[in-house]
């Protein structure tokens, strides 16, 4: 029983031989009972809970699975052609240590002769594989968000997709769609213009290697070629 939102008990259905009184488990509640689903590892019991609680399901169904292996990623497809090629602009991602899902990525055009620069905001473009409509579409509609807990990632398309074919990973090309911002030397944005891009991730930085950069002028975790940009990026 989960004492944060029930205050009774439940006989349990099912429920195997040798199971030890006050051992996490997952069942199901129908009207005044219980049907016993599976035990549950404690060290996971809080996870476990907080997923139970608010619906989250760890696993895609198998069809969603096979739908997302099967998703065609051509960069000479129709879904890719007519977009702005900035594969070639340096670009960076700062993301956890640990983090695969690498769904956005900034760039910067330095100063023009008026002090402004043009900042390249740009995020996978999901859209591009997944179409309006498709199982998979649904099924992200149907989850709502990508939860982040303390230990675990629970996407909203499945891992295949998010932590590969569409992850902004370092050194291959992406369809993604980019903003330029036009901010001049006063940090206003003048301008604000969104493109369907083909972008390229040359520098996979962290948030701890990024803030000891910019904050101790530490390059050890930043590459030269990222310096610059990051550099203008704080400024």
């Amino acid at each position: 029983m989960d004492d944060a939102v029930a205050n009774g008990d439940w006989p349990l259905l099912d429920a195997p031989r040798g199971l030890k009184r006050g051992a996490p488990i997952l069942a199901t509640i129908t009207g005044n009972t219980a049907t016993f689903l599976r035990t549950v590892d404690p060290k996971r019991a809080l996870m476990e809970r907080t997923l139970a609680r608010w619906g989250v399901d760890e696993e895609f169904p198998p069809a969603i699975e096979q739908a997302a292996r099967e998703v065609s990623y051509d960069l000479d497809g129709p879904a890719f052609r007519d977009r702005r090629d900035l594969r070639e602009v340096p670009t960076l991602t700062i993301d956890g240590a640990n983090s695969r899902d690498l769904d956005d990525a900034l760039a910067v055009l330095p100063a023009q002769d008026d002090g402004a620069i043009r900042v390249l905001v740009s995020i996978a473009d999901v859209d591009a594989c997944v179409p309006e409509g498709s199982p998979l579409d649904l099924e992200a509609r149907a989850r709502g968000t990508t939860v982040y807990l303390a230990d675990g990632v629970f996407p909203m398309i499945p891992r295949t997709l998010s932590e590969d074919r569409l992850s902004l990973l370092p050194g291959v090309d992406r369809a993604a769609l980019t903003v330029e911002l036009r901010i001049d030397p006063d940090g206003e944005v003048t301008a604000a213009d969104p493109w369907l891009s083909l972008i390229r991730n040359h520098s996979r930085l962290t948030y701890a290697g990024a803030a000891a950069f910019l904050d101790h002028d530490d390059p050890s975790e930043v590459p030269e070629a990222a310096q610059s940009t990051l550099r203008w990026l704080r400024a």
